[in-house]
Parts: C-alpha cells; structure tokens; sequence
C-alpha cells in the first residue's frame, strides 16, 4: 500500500447487528470493500441459520453504501465522467432470498446455484448522481437474478427501503 492511500476497517456498534468492514481507497479512485454477509451473524430460527439466507434489504443497503459512496468519492476529481463498479460475492450456493420481516414476499425464488457471482457496470457520474436509486436498483436486481431469472428490485422498492433503514432515510 503506498502512504497515500489508506485502509479503514470498521468494528463498532452492536456486535449482533454489525460486521467487520474492510476500506481501501487509493488516491487514483480505486476503493476495495471487503465484508462478511451480515445476516450470518444472526442468531434466528433454523429457517434463517447462518449460510442459508441473504436477506435483500441488507443487499440494498450494502449496494446503496457502494452506490453513494462511489458518487460522492467521484466528485473529488476534476472532470469526473463515469465509476466502473465491480461486485463479487462468494459462499452463495444453497442460501435463498428471504426476508424475515415479511416485507415482501422473497422467499417465492429458489436458491442460488453458483457459489459465487461477480458482476461489473459501467455507471456515468450524472446518473449517480440524478438515478442514485435506480443504479442501485440495477445492480441489485443483477445479483437477486443469481438466485432466480425472473427476480428484480425497482427504483422505488430501493427508496423504500432505505427510508425504512435506520440512518439512511436522507439518501433516498
């Protein structure tokens, strides 16, 4: 890592709700997001042990952090035109999409048979920042569609949900 750049990781808060977040940012834009799932950490029924669920309202609110964090990240440069955003994920096979609060009805969709899914975009700054929900919306429907072909996530079903986000409501 040269002296510029620097790592964050981040350990506070409510240990049952909260999971370790690793940050590197590097002055040339590039930034490195690494975290557990955190709905493995817990404890529920059986029907929602560790390993078996993602629960797409975390989903939203860790791809909305990437989304807001890229936008505001990208005003730091002078002519800043678009922010390519590469997501990976690993140890999916056999976990389904549920939602423990009974929202929504996510639990209609089978679970994912890949254990890994990485997806990559190509975003324009201007819609960062005027479709903020909608980019998110994509790229969460991109990775819902890992569990089932038909799943998807709207601009409004993102604002919603991040309103009800504790914190977050100001994003929306």
């Amino acid at each position: 890592m040269g002296e510029e750049e620097f790592l964050e990781c981040s350990l506070e808060g409510n240990p049952e709700q909260m999971s370790p977040d690793f940050w590197r940012m590097s002055p040339a834009g590039l930034a490195t997001i690494i975290k557990p799932f955190s709905e493995d950490r817990w404890e529920m029924a059986d029907e929602f042990a560790a390993g078996t669920w993602l629960w797409p309202a975390v989903l939203v609110r860790e791809i909305a952090e990437v989304t807001a964090h890229a936008r505001a990240f990208s005003q730091r440069f002078e002519a800043p035109e678009a922010v390519i955003l590469r997501c990976d994920w690993h140890g999916l096979k056999g976990r389904r999409l549920k939602d423990h609060t009974n929202f929504s009805n996510w639990d209609r969709y089978g679970s994912a048979q890949d254990n890994t899914g990485t997806l990559q975009r190509t975003v324009t700054v201007a819609s960062l920042r005027d479709d903020w929900c909608g980019v998110t919306a994509d790229i969460v429907s991109r990775v819902v569609r890992m569990f089932d072909a038909d799943a998807s996530i709207s601009a409004a079903e993102v604002r919603s949900t991040i309103k009800r986000l504790e914190g977050w409501g100001h994003l929306a």
